[in-house]
């Protein structure tokens, strides 16, 4: 398993119409995976891949240290097709993929800051935005906290429900009424972000008074949440570091004034 998961260092992510343009004709690779929208690339000299992109309108992302993203500078793009099939892939294999301690330790944080800034009760809804694998649930349990898990992915919901965690996709937030969401919990999600109608959505469903709380990883995606809230008339209530061995990057507790 660790020999495929090193594997993976040389594998490009991009949608169909990406590789077509400036892939496909171009440079020596193997197809590793092909969807009905995104390709799955591997190369031995992905450096060379990655120069086609160049001087153009895409950025690559780099995700746990070993994938490659292509990601569209402009946000209305193909982007969040790109990054649901890439979790889909990795679903599977998620928690061999990363630092479990680490990210247990962040979750903690965050729930430490969620205690700090809500009275907390049982009736409040508390949502684990991008939950994954659902590492937040036994966590949450410990201090009595109920989490509901929210994530994109069909195969990650899976593996959070049969933890025992209540989970929802983005078909049931839109259901719930404005204003009816006490608070969201975000761990290693917002650093990916380049789109603002997710952020948007969450932002209607949550009631007056309510926060997001969020690490950013390498302070990545920091500028594109505090802009997008602002706009939305929401206020910064804390930005901080915690001192810890691990670097979570910053933390952001946003309120709906």
């Amino acid at each position: 398993m660790q020999q495929v998961i090193d594997e993976f260092e040389s594998l490009l992510i991009c949608h169909k119409d990406v590789y077509k343009t400036h892939i496909e004709n171009k440079t020596e690779f193997e197809v590793l995976k092909r969807t009905s929208s995104v390709i799955f690339i591997k190369s031995n000299n992905l450096k060379n891949i990655i120069d086609n992109f160049k001087n153009s309108n895409f950025i690559i992302k780099k995700y746990l240290d070993k994938f490659n993203l292509v990601i569209h500078t402009n946000e209305n793009s193909n982007n969040q097709i790109v990054y649901d099939k890439f979790f889909e892939f990795i679903a599977p294999i998620y928690e061999k993929l990363i630092d479990i301690k680490r990210n247990e330790n962040n979750i903690n944080n965050l729930l430490s800051l969620l205690l700090k800034t809500i009275n907390y009760n049982k009736q409040m809804k508390i949502i684990d935005f991008g939950c994954g694998s659902g590492l937040s649930h036994s966590l949450s349990m410990n201090i009595n906290v109920k989490l509901i898990g929210l994530d994109r992915c069909p195969l990650m919901r899976k593996i959070s429900k049969e933890k025992g965690m209540d989970v929802w996709g983005y078909a049931d937030l839109i259901k719930q009424p404005f204003n009816s969401i006490n608070a969201y919990i975000s761990s290693y999600v917002f650093h990916l972000f380049q789109e603002s109608n997710s952020l948007k959505l969450l932002w209607k469903k949550l009631m007056y008074n309510g926060t997001i709380i969020a690490n950013f990883h390498k302070n990545q995606g920091i500028d594109i949440f505090i802009s997008t809230l602002k706009n939305l008339g929401g206020e910064i209530a804390i930005i901080d570091n915690f001192e810890n061995k691990y670097n979570h990057g910053k933390y952001l507790i946003f309120k709906k004034e």
